[in-house]
């Protein structure tokens, strides 16, 4: 972008946005769907929820391997190459008979999805200026939040009603479809984005400050899933959230997380990155204060389930506007590592919680959260310091 542009943020971002809703529906709406799921697949129930980590672990392995194959091509390529295996991965899905079937479908899902998610990002970066960079990015992971919004409640519809769990696959490969659609017809031609290579990774794993601020990705989100992975039961047991009401609280969250997306991406732009992490963890500190401090109390921990939302969804925006900065020409490989830590730090988290609910029940996990979000403030302070020379920055 020429420097007398308008400072107005592309319109094909919300096609990347619409393509990460199909990310995030089809990769996280399992939860709403995993009873009948069980049901029609004779498997337990934790049998079935265990189609998340094999999602999770997909995810976390294939992110940065494919990115890197994928980095002799151009980022339109890759896009439509990511969002048509996420059209036949969820078609897969909807006709699978057995957990083996589902098992493989998932895993595809995650290749599509570890494709699209980093390419995504670096072609949203690279469609605007610096300044501008925290921004589009709110709007490109703007289908995150969108998806607990609107996808995954469609995906808890779906699996119980009359038409069964297959339709919920089958919405979304007809909305990959559709993206699928958009992104040939809109996607810009020779926009130059970072090329991700398995040596330039290996450069970036061998950089102690980009490995430590990818290690706040990690941390970061195993302190939120290891409360998450177990909301419904938390907002039940802990909260006192009556049954029919879950649903509607988990929909306001998703609300709230949406906005806090976009909030992100402009204080990100506004005050910088490190800063604005450092009133994520601030926030979220006081959030976990206030939970811990009022068991049973619905109405106080509910409220701060939300603000949850709005903090929690900023942190996408300022960790990858800031790890971008960090490594600029390496920016296409570097989210792929993140994208990586977001999954590994997720399978973490729910490793963490089931612990910590077995060992003192759900009274324990506020307490754990806070830990590791005051561990999450201390890496982002050991990764302040400026770029030393040779740093990944310049490989």
């Amino acid at each position: 972008m020429s420097p007398g542009a308008p400072a107005r943020l592309p319109a094909f971002l919300w096609a990347l946005a619409l393509g990460n809703l199909v990310v995030g529906t089809g990769g996280f709406m399992i939860g709403g769907i995993v009873e009948p799921l069980s049901r029609a697949l004779g498997t337990s129930v934790s049998a079935t929820g265990q189609l998340m980590t094999v999602y999770s672990a997909a995810n976390a392995i294939a992110a940065p391997l494919l990115v890197a194959v994928a980095g002799r091509f151009d980022a339109r390529t890759v896009l439509w190459v990511s969002m048509l295996l996420l059209l036949g991965a969820n078609a897969a899905s909807a006709l699978a008979a057995t957990w083996g079937e589902l098992a493989l479908a998932r895993v595809a899902m995650a290749c599509g999805a570890g494709l699209f998610t980093p390419t995504a990002a670096a072609l949203a970066v690279a469609l605007v200026p610096a300044a501008m960079r925290g921004r589009a990015l709110s709007v490109t992971f703007a289908g995150i939040g969108l998806s607990y919004v609107i996808g995954v409640p469609f995906g808890a519809w779906a699996g119980l009603s009359r038409f069964g769990w297959p339709l919920a696959f089958w919405g979304v490969s007809a909305a990959a479809l559709a993206v699928l659609a958009l992104l040939v017809a809109r996607a810009p031609r020779g926009v130059p984005t970072a090329p991700a290579s398995l040596s330039g990774i290996g450069h970036l794993l061998r950089d102690v400050r980009i490995v430590g601020a990818l290690a706040i990705t990690g941390v970061y989100f195993a302190s939120i899933f290891s409360i998450f992975s177990y909301v419904g039961a938390f907002l039940r047991e802990y909260a006192g959230v009556p049954a029919p009401m879950i649903a509607p609280v988990l929909a306001g969250f998703g609300v709230a997380a949406l906005g806090g997306t976009f909030l992100g991406g402009t204080l990100a732009d506004r005050i910088g990155p490190t800063r604005l992490m450092y009133a994520i963890c601030a926030g979220f500190l006081l959030v976990f204060a206030a939970i811990g401090a009022l068991p049973g109390q619905t109405a106080p921990v509910v409220a701060a389930f939300l603000c949850w939302g709005v903090i929690g969804f900023a942190f996408y925006a300022a960790q990858q506007s800031r790890l971008v900065s960090m490594a600029p020409r390496q920016a296409t490989a570097v989210l792929a590592l993140n994208a990586s830590m977001i999954y590994v730090g997720t399978a973490a988290g729910a490793a963490i919680g089931g612990a910590v609910i077995a060992a003192v029940g759900y009274r324990g996990l506020p307490i754990v959260s806070a830990v590791l979000i005051a561990c999450v403030a201390l890496l982002v302070r050991a990764t302040e310091a400026g770029p030393r020379p040779g740093a990944a920055a310049g490989a």
